[in-house]
């Protein structure tokens, strides 16, 4: 990529900025630089590392959601995130040097601290080896140590560990902190009063989103159980944010506006961490909270696979630190008055502002489950999380996984980020080898594709799922992806694909296999084998086959091969492509294109026909 073309790509990604987000990103590089040059002078200890006295004016909630760390041993000094594991040495500088070499969100994840309540509540660590661990942390990383800010009080690192030393002064509570901690040296009111203070200071207001909400969680868990003016203040900030991010970040139908079901499944569990620290702080949630933390656990249950696992769209990986079913279920047990049932699966109609809705289409059967990404990227301002997957799908068959999105490798520019990202890693349609939305750099999107239709009915006794992007009008004028997914419960699935503009085209039309399935080809059709039995894949007309050996990333740093198809042949635009899916002993339906390549004829056997007609 030339200078040139790196520069344009990048006007097109500040372009989508809000003028704040632009300032308080100037802001926050600036100061970095000022703190930089603080951080090699006699100065910076003096500035930051004043000692801070503080007390809790109530003793924290030991909170009911049941968080995963991986293999952790604070005594023999092993660490492993992300499925890296790591044994730190003993001396200080050693450590520090071994930390410095991870990649850096291994580091925050190194920061968070939120594996200590989980070790202490499982037992697998002592009040005593949990201390120590805090004071050997608070010598390592003061905030005026040189680097410390990139990552040990990078403001969400920050907002993750205020949350985690207050969970364990509950935990601590029982074996005397404030004894042990005279004894051990680490005094954690203290340090949370510290690290709210910085906090304070350097809000993720050019960052947003999920980034934002995570300082508001913490912002107010330090003001309803500290007791100093740090802590008053940051209840007023935390409050007077909120009440903007939820009509903000919760969408209509109750999806966090990023788009990610990972992302998505996190902020559902802080907002009822919210709710429950309300609660045990004998204080009324604010306005708003409760309502918003039910829909979005709502929406939760609503969008999972039967194996009780979200999908992969845009950043989300399976193996996580929560299960999506045990968040719905505490939503269960904290909002007992709130409607949590599936009626959010009745079909929407036509969606009229695309924007304010996820798009994630859901059909739910006994033995099929569909789910389908019919929404935007992101919030225009910050797409970070977004992959190119519009008008993709994710399949589950007899409850286990059939077909899927690709997942997360890791968030480090590489070529398995950039492979991820990519509209080949996901079930759509590539044009020209093009991608639908200029991903580029780890969270970076230039142009991006935009949602023209969204509808979901029910016609002839059918899920219809109908959408359509405008991505490839970057490259040509009129290139629209228009596709029709429409399930059948009795054991088929139609994907019918109208693709709009002029000209002659490569069409690429991808399905991606779970990695425990027998796929094969068989003449033009693919034959894919499970538990469940078999499943034919057949093109509507005569498309070139090729199936493929692709990487699967069900977790951050897990790669597994996976069998990929592609369908795919040079057409003159407009024109319609597509395929059908037959589950077990179902007959397959008869599909035919009509002459002006705007409407398609699904005839089932001996059931009613289908008729699809374009709309754009």
């Amino acid at each position: 990529m030339t200078r040139t073309q790196i520069f344009l790509l990048t006007i097109r990604s500040i372009l989508h900025l809000r003028p704040a987000m632009v300032y308080w990103r100037v802001h926050r590089a600036v100061k970095s630089a000022v703190l930089r040059l603080l951080e090699r002078t006699v100065l910076a200890p003096r500035l930051f590392g004043r000692p801070c006295t503080a007390q809790l004016v109530r003793t924290p909630p030991v909170f009911t959601d049941a968080p995963r760390v991986e293999d952790i041993d604070l005594g023999a000094r092993v660490f492993t995130f992300l499925h890296d594991r790591e044994i730190l040495p003993q001396g200080r500088n050693e450590r520090r040097e071994a930390v410095a070499r991870k990649p850096l969100l291994w580091r925050f994840h190194y920061a968070y601290h939120d594996y200590l309540p989980v070790l202490l509540t499982n037992g697998r660590a002592t009040a005593e080896e949990v201390l120590r661990f805090l004071r050997e942390w608070s010598e390592d990383y003061p905030p005026y140590a040189p680097g410390a800010r990139v990552f040990a009080w990078h403001p969400y690192v920050l907002s993750l560990r205020i949350d985690s030393w207050i969970r364990l002064v509950a935990l601590l509570d029982d074996t005397d902190p404030v004894l042990t901690a005279r004894t051990v040296g680490v005094n954690i009111p203290a340090g949370i009063e510290r690290m709210a203070r910085v906090l304070l200071r350097n809000l993720e207001r050019g960052t947003r989103a999920n980034h934002l909400m995570k300082n508001i969680k913490a912002l107010l868990l330090a003001g309803l159980f500290l007791d100093t003016p740090t802590g008053r203040k940051a209840y007023r900030k935390g409050l007077s944010l909120l009440r903007r991010e939820l009509r903000e970040q919760v969408l209509r139908d109750g999806m966090h506006f990023e788009r990610s079901p990972m992302y998505h499944t996190v902020m559902t569990s802080d907002l009822l961490d919210l709710v429950e620290a309300f609660h045990a702080a004998e204080k009324v949630p604010p306005e708003g909270l409760e309502a918003a933390a039910a829909r979005m656990a709502r929406f939760l249950r609503h969008i999972l696979h039967p194996d009780g696992g979200i999908p992969l769209f845009n950043d989300s990986v399976e193996d996580f630190c929560l299960r999506p079913a045990d968040v719905v279920l505490r939503a269960e047990s904290l909002l007992p008055s709130s409607d949590l049932s599936l009626a959010v699966t009745e079909p929407l109609g036509r969606v009229e502002d695309p924007q304010r809705v996820s798009g994630l289409l859901v059909h739910r059967a006994d033995e099929l489950f569909v789910v389908f990404d019919g929404g935007m990227v992101g919030p225009d301002y910050q797409p970070g999380h977004a992959h190119c997957d519009t008008l993709s799908y994710e399949i589950s068959w007899g409850g286990r996984r059939f077909v899927t999105d690709t997942g997360v490798f890791h968030y480090r520019e590489s070529p398995e980020r950039s492979y991820a990202r990519s509209t080949a890693a996901h079930n759509t349609v590539r044009i020209d080898g093009k991608d639908q939305s200029e991903t580029w750099k780890s969270f970076r999107v230039g142009a991006r594709a935009s949602v023209v239709i969204l509808e979901h009915r029910v016609l002839n006794g059918a899920s219809l799922f109908h959408a359509a992007h405008d991505g490839y009008t970057r490259f040509e004028r009129g290139l629209l992806h228009e596709r029709f997914l429409v399930v059948r419960e009795r054991g088929w699935i139609c994907i019918v694909d109208m693709l709009h503009g002029e000209g002659r085209h490569l069409v690429e039309n991808i399905i991606h296999f779970h990695p425990a399935l027998h796929v094969r080809r068989e003449g033009n059709s693919v034959k894919a084998t499970t538990h469940e039995g078999t499943v034919f894949v057949r093109p509507m007309d005569g498309e070139n086959l090729h199936v493929f050996e692709t990487e699967y990333y069900p977790a951050f740093g897990v790669r597994i091969p996976r069998r990929t198809t592609v369908f795919h042949a040079a057409r003159t635009f407009p024109c319609v492509c597509g395929y059908t899916m037959t589950f077990g002993q179902s007959g397959a339906p008869h599909v035919s294109i009509g002459e002006d390549n705007r409407s398609v004829t699904i005839q089932p056997p001996g059931e009613e026909a289908i008729l699809l007609t374009s709309s754009v």
